[in-house]
């Protein structure tokens, strides 16, 4: 994806993720900085800081007279140049002129429930009693993906033997035996009831099955977070781009200002075939080497997300 900056009616490009690499700090600094702080010369990037941290008004003012900055095209930037290892502040004043997101669109499997590792162990049982061989967390994460009858057939499944319906029931039912021995991430909560703060709506969109995952949601006493909690009408896990573009039709929001949060790369596919941007979360689903794929900004945490959905103070 070509990063890009957004001015009033305007933008300019870095050309490529190549040509990123090859810049230097000071050439993109000036790419950047240039059309958003004209009222300076820039000797290195670290000038660039000040400015948007507050401790030097000009260049901050020439910002805020800009309007707002695309949070995911200046996060690609941030994380070609030394600024994404700058102090929180600065960082937070780059980013957060991002006013334009009025939802987020919340996978629910390792997004915000953590269930890589019983998918692993239930699956383990499955290969044991077929005398196949074990799966480990980091085979998982390299091999798993929708449509999930792959992921079997690379685990050396065969379905001539046994269809794929029956395994995927068998693994189902010990995985709705065993669903609640799992737990939401840690800051689920906080940063729902953060993001609602911040004045922005919020669903989820998943690849389970649409009763499982509302009993689930409202298990953990979440459901009065989300204005719609959308699953699939079975548990084979296909994918979920032909209900998400069912689903959007009937919403009132532009795409651009959704915000999908995944954590595979199919929901990097559903989110590009309905026009919105993708941020990913390392979950255990998908290892980050795939998720890197594509320069797509990838989070560490839920909290991430808050920082830099907030709006600079």
């Amino acid at each position: 994806m070509v990063p890009v900056v957004y001015g009033r009616g305007n933008f300019r490009r870095v050309r490529d993720r190549t040509s990123i690499a090859a810049a230097s700090c000071r050439e993109l600094a000036c790419h950047f900085a240039g059309r958003l702080c004209r009222s300076r010369s820039l000797a290195n990037p670290g000038d660039v800081q000040p400015g948007f941290s507050g401790r030097n008004r000009g260049s901050g003012a020439a910002l805020r007279a800009k309007g707002p900055v695309n949070l995911v095209h200046l996060h690609h930037f941030l994380i070609a140049s030394s600024w994404y290892n700058a102090d929180v502040d600065s960082k937070r004043m780059l980013i957060m002129r991002v006013r334009q997101y009025k939802h987020v669109i919340w996978d629910w499997n390792g997004t915000l429930f953590d269930d890589a590792w019983l998918c692993v162990d239930i699956m383990n049982g499955l290969l044991t009693q077929r005398s196949l061989s074990m799966l480990t967390p980091s085979l998982y994460e390299t091999i798993f993906d929708f449509p999930v009858s792959d992921y079997y057939q690379k685990l050396g499944f065969d379905f001539a033997l046994e269809p794929f319906e029956r395994l995927s029931n068998e693994f189902m039912g010990e995985y709705q035996r065993r669903l609640r021995e799992c737990h939401l991430r840690e800051g689920v909560r906080e940063v729902l009831a953060q993001v609602r703060a911040l004045g922005l709506t919020q669903s989820i969109l998943s690849a389970m099955k649409q009763e499982m995952l509302q009993e689930l949601v409202a298990y953990f006493d979440l459901s009065d977070y989300f204005v719609d909690i959308v699953g699939l009408s079975n548990h084979h896990a296909a994918g979920k781009l032909d209900v998400a573009q069912q689903w959007i039709v009937a919403q009132h929001l532009n795409p651009d200002e959704m915000i999908f949060v995944g954590d595979t790369t199919h929901d990097q596919a559903v989110a590009e075939a309905l026009g919105i941007t993708c941020i990913y979360i390392y979950s255990g689903h998908h290892s980050r080497e795939r998720l890197a794929v594509g320069g797509r900004p990838l989070l560490n945490s839920l909290t991430d997300l808050y920082t830099l959905l907030e709006p600079p103070t």
